[in-house]
């Protein structure tokens, strides 16, 4: 199949409308070898359609308004505040938008993941360029909110400065916006049994359930019937990471979902996700996502 970055006249940064009446706006935008992304904005009923999209990955936010993906294994309605991360594989993927709508879709290629390949069978990366290159049936890898991080992500992408290097600032902006969704990612972990995998999810489950107070890890092993030793070790094998890391990113995923909303201080998110001091909460935000709650809350796309 023919791939929508090859019919690209150069590699260079490029901006334009491909389509654009009473009904709404699309643009494209090519930010380097394999990668693009659109803007998609209706004033009335918009449809559009995707072809030449073999082998890459899209990731779509729903920043105002429903609309439609079609497909028979992506099909799936898009209200406002979604976050789908699909591989269209044969699918064409088509876009109807009612009015008022406005969608964010990036568009990356295998070519351009093969880059970044670490051969490690759960890196979110390698498991992402599988699906690209294995599978030819389309799938939803991820749905979620769309949080106050990509939504300041996706404010600096649409607003680069025309003052040179649009194309690297372009390209290092949608890095992070990529990233940050392929962090949601769980690729399978191999080698390891269905009841040591059941043992983990159980206990990744209390976690998800009490992260604002989480039980102590005697606590957690006991209700898992299990030993302290065992759970942990079990637990970074299953899920890359310690348990007291992954109720941190609980609480920051939290957090980041939670500072979209404009009623809400900084102090008041930091005490939701189970911190007393806001300054404590800042800093490890700050950690966690290389930018402040502050930060997060003073922009919005409408």
């Amino acid at each position: 199949m023919e791939s929508l970055f090859f019919q690209l006249e150069s590699r260079r940064y490029r901006r334009r409308d491909i389509y654009r009446d009473t009904r709404g706006r699309i643009e494209r935008v090519d930010v380097s070898s394999g990668v693009l992304f659109f803007r998609m904005e209706s004033r009335g009923a918009l449809k559009y359609a995707l072809t030449h999209h073999d082998r890459m990955a899209l990731l779509i936010l729903a920043v105002r308004g429903e609309s439609r993906l079609g497909g028979e294994a992506i099909g799936a309605r898009l209200r406002e505040g979604d976050a789908l991360l699909i591989s269209p594989g044969r699918e064409t993927p088509d876009f109807s938008l009612a009015s008022g709508s406005s969608l964010f879709v990036l568009a990356v290629a295998d070519f351009h993941l093969k880059r970044y390949l670490s051969d490690r069978p759960d890196d979110p990366v390698d498991f992402l360029y599988r699906i690209l290159r294995e599978e030819r049936r389309g799938r939803i890898l991820q749905r979620q909110p769309l949080d106050a991080l990509s939504l300041y992500l996706l404010e600096r992408i649409l607003n680069i400065p025309e003052e040179g290097m649009e194309g690297l600032r372009a390209e290092l902006r949608v890095g992070e916006l990529l990233l940050h969704h392929l962090g949601f990612l769980e690729p399978p972990r191999e080698g390891i049994s269905d009841e040591d995998l059941e043992l983990a999810a159980r206990a990744r489950k209390i976690l998800a359930e009490n992260f604002v107070a989480p039980p102590t890890i005697p606590e957690l092993a006991r209700r898992c019937a299990t030993n302290d030793f065992r759970l942990k070790k079990l637990f970074k094998q299953v899920y890359g990471t310690s348990i007291y890391s992954y109720v941190r990113k609980l609480r920051m995923e939290e957090a980041n979902w939670l500072l979209r909303q404009e009623n809400l201080s900084v102090g008041d998110v930091a005490r939701r996700v189970g911190y007393r001091h806001r300054g404590h909460f800042s800093r490890i935000f700050h950690l966690h996502y290389g930018v402040s709650p502050r930060e997060l809350t003073k922009k919005s796309i409408s």
